[in-house]
């Protein structure tokens, strides 16, 4: 691990457990076993240190999503939407138990920081044509009905997705759950979808 690699990671735990105010260089310092000098050398501020932080938290869903997704080809969408709850379900599973002030610290750097906008913009346009891309494979292929807005229902399920990860958050729920949760939810939408035979 890189000397920057640390000094993120220990940024991040101690953000994740405080808060960002309430973190001081020092305590990054301390955390990582670097020197100040070694810190400021990567990052000119606290700020910026967050800043770089929350992007690399941001962008690891959607990396992630490349090298699952991005080369890959299915066989309908069925099989599709059943890959990508396995793989979110282990994505949310890696990230216990701190995905509650994950999502917390997420929302309120989002909020803060407007250059985060991009970021979160670039996932949800892989998050979208991954989704777009196979609605309109199995629309062509006869799987589901034609005409559908393969775009328009892209983001219906990106919403469902948000949703269900808020809602596992707000119940505390065990993420283990929430394959099963997406699947049921993908399930009925591929029932209103699928083209009659």
């Amino acid at each position: 691990m890189t000397t920057k690699d640390k000094i993120l990671q220990s940024a991040l735990r101690l953000f994740l457990l405080h808060g960002y105010e309430a973190v001081s260089i020092a305590d990054i310092v301390k955390q990582a076993a670097v020197s100040k000098g070694a810190l400021y050398n990567y990052f000119p501020s606290k700020e910026n240190l967050f800043l770089q932080t929350m992007q690399q938290l941001f962008s690891e869903f959607g990396k992630s999503m490349q090298a699952d997704f991005g080369q890959q080809a299915f066989d309908s969408f069925h099989a599709f939407y059943l890959a990508f709850a396995d793989h979110y379900d282990q994505v949310l599973n890696d990230r216990q138990p701190n995905l509650s002030d994950q999502l917390i610290l997420m929302t309120n750097a989002a909020r803060a920081f407007p250059q985060l906008k991009q970021v979160v913009s670039e996932q949800e346009a892989v998050f979208v044509a991954f989704w777009r891309n196979n609605i309109q494979r199995a629309t062509t292929s006869g799987e589901l009905r034609t005409g559908l807005p393969a775009t328009e229902l892209s983001h219906v399920y990106l919403n469902l997705v948000r949703g269900v990860v808020i809602d596992l958050v707000i119940q505390e729920h065990n993420s283990r759950i929430t394959k099963g949760l997406l699947k049921e939810r993908f399930d009925t939408i591929y029932m209103l979808l699928k083209k009659e035979n």
